[in-house]
This record gives structure tokens, sequence and C-alpha cells, in this order.
């Protein structure tokens, strides 16, 4: 990779940063900073007094935890056995395994199952799953000492896994006195210990939902456990939280342009909101409610007919808790929470009843009631550059999206529906980690539905940056339903795509200019349909579904299998249809006739 690309792509402060940082480790004073400490004097401070002792008999489908699915793969939590890193170099000493995917090890250390589990506890009141949930923690523990192995490596795993063992120990504390253990609490008075060590390299090396997962951390457990240490916690945490709450943007749109790490990050905020209001401590409540609401509206809107969600940028299925039934693909699960907490409706699903039992009344308030309707929908959210359209026969999605951290090169793709069944869909994400090759191309411009120049729109830097994004703007068409987006590349060439809707013809005109003296559309399908190329301008979809791709010079296109990527780590084969010119100037009219 080019060194100079490399200095482009780092965020201002991070070569320091990680100059510092292997100094620190090449002189072994690291071990110094983050050195347990020899006293560890704290209280923990109970806001949950209340016992969740109400009736539970809402929760009708019961996890399998003998056959509990996390990134594809099946585990018997019930004989499970953590790997033992406890002969392991402290973290700082290690380098991350690269012929397996750290994320798989990550994701079950992430201990997210257990408050899950504590549930189950609190419906069928089996002292087997109550003592499982014990003999887990204390597992874990003692293979896992604090700072050593790979559980410790990354600062937002170390934070993400404090709230699964807090939020855990908050819903069994009133039960059985070997759960309110010094062990445990002082577990996780460690996880914070180490996350405030870390914090200052994460604000200079991973500015995003790194830093504000670890802040989130940061400030409950401050609030949570009164210490000599706490109050920098919470002062610390308070100010990030304030300045990157402007990451969740003003339409409801998220600055790292992937829906996935959306969710991640909200749930985020939503864990401070609540867990402020139990403090007594409205620091954020103000600029976080309507901030809360935008997102319900955004979310809501681009919701699918079937109940599915657009898959744009990284699509890694994480969640920053867990405290529901559900498999975690299941998006529009959490944006029923969201919606039940804005006020938009009064239906409870499990998360909110144990929400309710924990915090009180979530709500934000029926001022914050909204009349929209999400079955209908024509609207354009600026400040993200998203637009969609849907009726009851129509599902059209549209972005221009910033190109930074989780996004993928996909500018002006489309993902469309039509009288209830998908046609056009996102490819996914696939993997971060094993193959280099299938990373690129997921994040690729050519695994979108779009216009791809022989070359991506932004420049692909490691796994996750970006250079030389290119300038976009998306709009409403002013004289007809439909978008209209410009794509401007850093090398001059330049995309322009409007989409026009019309009763039963959905019509993508592209004009493109290409330096690179090469033009190729691609359209990837959804592994539901049948496709059938008739000649090189007729396409069929499922026998009913035609279509029709017009130019004003020569092209010449093919059906081939591309990748698609439903959630983390799967991967299968499905239809693409690709144009292809080779000239530094075309126009082209694809008409979508159903």
């Amino acid at each position: 990779m080019n060194l100079k690309n490399k200095f482009k792509a780092v965020h201002r402060g991070e070569l320091s940063a990680k100059l510092l940082r292997k100094c620190a480790i090449k002189t072994k004073l690291i071990g110094k900073k983050f050195k347990t400490p020899k006293e560890i004097n704290f209280t923990y401070q109970n806001f949950f007094t209340n016992e969740i002792n109400g009736d539970l008999s809402f929760l009708e489908i019961v996890p399998d935890f003998s056959n509990y699915n996390l990134m594809g793969e099946k585990y018997n939590l019930f004989i499970y056995e953590f790997e033992d890193n406890s002969k392991s170099s402290k973290w700082f000493d290690l380098e991350l395994p690269k012929d397996i995917d750290v994320k798989i090890i990550w994701e079950i250390n992430r201990l997210q199952f257990l408050p899950t589990m504590a549930v189950d506890f609190l419906k069928t009141k089996d002292t087997k799953i109550l003592n499982r949930i014990t003999s887990i923690i204390k597992e874990w523990d003692s293979k896992n000492p604090y700072d050593v192995g790979i559980n410790w490596y990354s600062n937002l795993e170390v934070a993400i896994r404090s709230i699964s063992l807090l939020l855990t120990y908050i819903l069994l504390y009133d039960h059985y006195d070997h759960i309110k253990s010094k062990e445990i609490e002082e577990l996780i008075f460690k996880h914070g210990y180490h996350v405030y060590k870390d914090i200052n390299y994460t604000e200079k090396c991973i500015p995003n939902n790194h830093l504000i997962g670890e802040t989130t951390a940061l400030y409950i457990l401050g609030n949570i456990f009164e210490s000599p240490e706490s109050k920098k916690w919470i002062n610390k945490s308070k100010v990030i939280l304030n300045d990157y709450i402007e990451h969740l943007r003003d339409d409801g749109t998220y600055k790292e342009a992937s829906l996935s790490y959306h969710r991640f990050v909200l749930q985020m905020y939503l864990l401070v909101y609540l867990f402020a209001i139990k403090f007594q401590d409205n620091f954020i409540e103000n600029p976080l409610t309507n901030k809360l609401v935008k997102a319900y509206i955004f979310l809501k809107s681009i919701e699918k007919p079937d109940g599915s969600f657009p898959q744009f940028g990284d699509w890694d299925d994480g969640v920053y808790y867990k405290l529901n039934n559900e498999p975690i693909e299941n998006y529009k699960y959490f944006v029923d929470t969201l919606g039940y907490i804005v006020g938009n409706n009064d239906e409870k699903n499990l998360e909110v009843e144990i929400l309710e039992q924990l915090f009180g009344n979530i709500k934000i308030g029926e001022s914050y009631k909204n009349n929209f309707d999400f079955n209908n929908v024509y609207k354009l959210f600026e400040i993200g550059k998203y637009g969609v359209y849907k009726d009851n026969n129509i599902y059209l999605f549209i972005n221009n999206q910033e190109q930074i951290f989780h996004s993928h090169a996909d500018g002006l793709s489309i993902e469309l529906s039509l009288n209830g069944k998908n046609i056009l869909i996102d490819s996914g994400t696939y993997n971060y980690n094993l193959d280099k090759e299938l990373r690129q191309y997921f994040r690729s411009t050519r695994a979108h539905n779009t216009v791809y120049l022989g070359l991506d729109q932004s420049t692909q830097i490691g796994s996750f940056r970006w250079i030389d994004q290119p300038k976009t703007y998306l709009k409403k068409l002013e004289d007809t339903i439909g978008f209209e987006g410009v794509i401007k590349y850093k090398n001059k060439s330049m995309h322009k795509r409007k989409v026009i809707i019309e009763n039963n013809i959905i019509n993508i005109e592209d004009e493109v200019y290409s330096k690179r003296n090469y033009i190729e559309i691609n359209f990837h399908f959804s592994t539901e349909r049948q496709i059938q190329l008739i000649n090189k301008d007729k396409i069929e979809i499922d026998g009913d579904i035609k279509i029709q791709i017009i130019s004003n010079k020569e092209f010449d296109t093919k059906l081939e299998e591309s990748y698609y990527s439903s959630s983390y780590n799967k991967i299968q084969k499905r239809k693409n249809l690709k144009v292809i010119a080779k000239t530094k100037n075309q126009k082209f009219t694809t008409k979508i006739i159903f």
C-alpha cells in the first residue's frame, strides 16, 4: 500500500498516539500504565432496588441455549468452555491472529447472551440457569485475568462486555446471594478501569463508534461504582458523549454511513439516556431526545414492505447490548423498541418490558408522537443523502452518502422492491478478516447497484478507511416523482443518475463521463428472483417483470454470478446483470416495467 495514501487516511493526532504506544510497549512502560491497582476501593451503588418480579409470560419463545446461534456458529452454552488465556501474554504484547476471524472470538466473549439467560431465569426460576450464569462468569474471569490475552486487546470489546456483566448483575441482584458477590463487582470495575486507561488512545485513533461505546461504558460504570477513579470516568465520558452526539445527524441519519452501525450507536446513546435519568443527571437528555425521534423517523421511513432494511455500509450484526430473545439480525425489533420510546406506538415487546421494569417509564413523551404514514413515503434525508419512495406497490431506496469509516463505495446505488418482492438488493458485508479480496469486493463500487468507471468511487485503505472521496449530492426531482444525484470523482470522471417513478415503470437514467474509457453498470438481484437474459437489451424477472436497456451508443450485457451476504460470515451466489460500454461518454436508460 502506498505510504502517502496511508498517511492521508490517518486521523488527527493518530500518528503521534501510535508512536507513543509503540515506544511504551518497547520500553515496557505500558505495563505500568495498565497495572492492576494494588488496592481496589469502590462501592457498588444499587440504583435498581426493585426486583423484576412481574408477570413474564410474554416471554413465549425461550432461546435454545443448548443450540445458541452467534455469527453463524452454534454454541451449547450449558457446556461451552472458554479458551484458557491465563497463560497468554499481556494484551499489548500480542499480535492479532491472521488465520482466524478475531471478531468471532470477540463476539462470544462479549457475553451478550448472559442478560438473555438472566431474563430466562426470571421467567422460569430454574436454578440450573442461575447457577450456569454464575459459573460462566467465574470461568471467564479465571481464564481471562485482568489485561491478559486477546479478550483485553480491544478497548471496545472490554466496554461491551462490562455492559453485559452489569446488566446481568442488575437483573439478578435481588434473587440469590451468591450472585451478589464482591468478585463479580470487582470484575466489572476492572473493566471500567481498563477502558479509562486506554480511552485517550481511542480518542486519537478510532474516533467513531469505538469511542462512543467506550465512553458509554465509562459514564455508566463511573456512576455505578463510587471510587477515587470514578469521577474521572464520568467527567471524561460526558465531554466525549456531548461532542459525538453530532454523529447522530439532525435528519435522523448517522455519520458512519452504515445502517448496522447506526443501530449500534443508537443503542449506546439509548443506554446513556436511560441510565442518566436513573442517575438523575440530565446532561444529555435535551439534545438526545430530538436525535432519537429523528432517527426513528428515518429508520421507519426506509423499512421495506417485508420488514427488512437496506443493507448499506458494513453490516456485521453487532449490538451493544441484548435483552431479548430475537436473532441479532432482526433489525426491525430494535426499530419497534425505539418507536415505543419516542411515543410512536404503545405496543411493548420483550425488550421494552425489561427496560421499563428496570428504568420505569421509558417513553420520551406524547409531545413527540408523530402522525407519519410510514406505508406511503416520499422523502429526502438531505444531510445523510438518502432518498426513499414507497407505496403499496413500490419500494425504492437510493443513497449518495459520505464514504467514511464503515461505509461502502456505493454512491447512487439503489434497492428496489416491487409488489412486495425484493428485486435489487445490496451485497452486504460477509467478513472483515478472513479473505482480503472478498473484503475489498463487498466494499467496492462493483458490488453495488450503481455505475462503475474502472475504479472505486473512493480509494480503500485497509479494511475500514477511505481516501479520495468524491463530491456528491442528491435531491428530489421537481417536476416528477423521483431523485437525482451526481458523483464527481477526484479524477474528474462524473456520474449523474435520475430515478423516475411513473405508474408501473421505474426509469433509471445514467449519464456518464469516464476518464478511464470504461463504463459498467451493475444490477444485483435478490437471491429469490429468477432472471432470464432474453437478449442484450431485454431481461425478464420471474416471468412478469421486464427490464429494457436503451443507450445512445453500443453496449454489451451479460448475466453472471455475484456474491451476497445476508448477515455476517454468511455468503451465497446470486445473479448480477452487467451492462458494459467502452467509451468515455455514454447515456443509458434502464426501464423496469412491472
